[in-house]
């Protein structure tokens, strides 16, 4: 019964604590804390709707709102100040470009490849031509890309940060 009781209890909290506390939180623009996270931006019908910023204890998000949920183009600023172009469709964050176009170059590399253009891309710094045409030039530990560099993509588009093991980590997505 105790169980029950802290379960409703816990529930209904949410929704107790849960408080406009600024201006027009039902449709117009306001501060609306839902305990979890603090949202500033545009309403409709009591949701977040329109362009708002949601702050979440590591990272916030500014961008589009649909019915209530991230929908649409926007970034996302980390507590480190990192930031990221983001995607979102009804609430669910979308591969990024980087990761879609990026995935297939991402693998073991053979220290004797040819596409080592310049440098030490085994242990150092070097530049790596990929055979989709994107290249990385920064620093390389045992064949990965790790610690600050550039991804360029055959578009154009290039990321620039810090990698660890072969993987982003946190820098600037420039389109």
């Amino acid at each position: 019964m105790k169980n029950i009781l802290l379960i409703i209890f816990l529930f209904f909290s949410n929704f107790v604590f849960a408080q406009c506390k600024k201006g027009n939180c039902t449709d117009g623009i306001g501060t609306y804390d839902f305990s979890w996270c603090l949202y500033k931006g545009d309403f409709k019908n009591g949701k977040p709707e329109g362009t708002g910023t949601m702050k979440y204890d590591d990272y916030t998000y500014t961008g589009n709102f649909v019915n209530g949920l991230e929908d649409g183009e926007g970034e996302i600023t980390n507590n480190n100040g990192s930031k990221e172009l983001v995607q979102y469709s009804k609430g669910i964050k979308q591969v990024s470009h980087l990761e879609k176009i990026a995935a297939k170059d991402y693998k073991p590399l053979n220290p004797k490849d040819e596409n080592c253009i310049s440098g030490d891309c085994v242990n150092g710094f070097g530049t790596y031509q990929f055979k989709s045409n994107n290249k990385y030039v920064g620093n390389w530990v045992d064949y990965k890309m790790e610690g600050k560099g550039t991804f360029y993509f055959s578009n154009g588009e290039r990321f620039e940060g810090t990698f660890s093991k072969n993987e982003k980590n946190e820098g600037t997505y420039f389109y």
